[in-house]
């Protein structure tokens, strides 16, 4: 096994390289401790991915236990500074030149569910890096209600086709009085279409 495939708070992917049509990228799921001293293991083992696998395309996902931004806690209030282990987490991003993929869903991916004394926060986080984008330019994060669990799970497309709706039929009145409207209608109404119903009647 290659150094620094596998280390404390980082999950097993065998193999990291992960190869989709022809096209390859490093993935780490992530599962951070919840002791701040603990995750520097997983801060330094980060650094030692991102040396030997430069220029690889990388995708980082899964539940870091830090917040990025004091606003990331439903407690946030406008009086909280940046605490010591979010400001580690944010050095760390920036070392690695890592960044979060835009997503859509809920800002908080994980709560006590508690009626009392709730608290929610983002935890989870989906990061890339600049080869990332480049790569997998139509890539797509979503987080997704969080059912029974207490984390909102993400679910990421890595190449996302956006719904494009039937165009809407247009005709306009000052077809009808061209010369040649009722020849060019006629002509079209008796070819031969096969097809279903209504692909026949489009």
């Amino acid at each position: 096994m290659l150094p620094g495939l596998s280390g404390p708070n980082l999950i097993a992917v065998q193999p990291p390289v992960v190869s989709i049509d022809s096209k390859k990228f490093l993935f780490s799921a992530i599962y951070g401790y919840n002791d701040e001293i603990a995750r520097r293991q997983l801060w330094s083992h980060l650094g030692s991915l991102a040396s030997s696998y430069q220029n690889l395309p990388w995708l980082l996902a899964g539940d870091f236990n830090v917040i990025f931004h004091p606003t990331e806690s439903s407690r946030y209030d406008r009086s909280q500074g940046f605490s010591a282990d979010t400001k580690e987490f944010r050095e760390c991003l920036h070392q690695l030149v890592v960044f979060y993929h835009i997503s859509l869903g809920p800002l908080f991916t994980w709560s006590n569910k508690q009626h009392e004394g709730f608290i929610a926060k983002k935890l989870d986080r989906v990061l890339v890096n600049e080869e990332w984008l480049s790569t997998f330019s139509n890539s797509r994060v979503d987080f997704l209600p969080p059912g029974i669990s207490d984390h909102c799970p993400a679910f990421i497309q890595l190449c996302h086709k956006e719904f494009s709706p039937p165009k809407l039929f247009k005709f306009f009145n000052f077809w009808a009085n061209h010369p040649d409207f009722m020849r060019v209608v006629g002509q079209s109404w008796i070819q031969a279409i096969a097809g279903n119903p209504m692909e026949v009647l489009h």
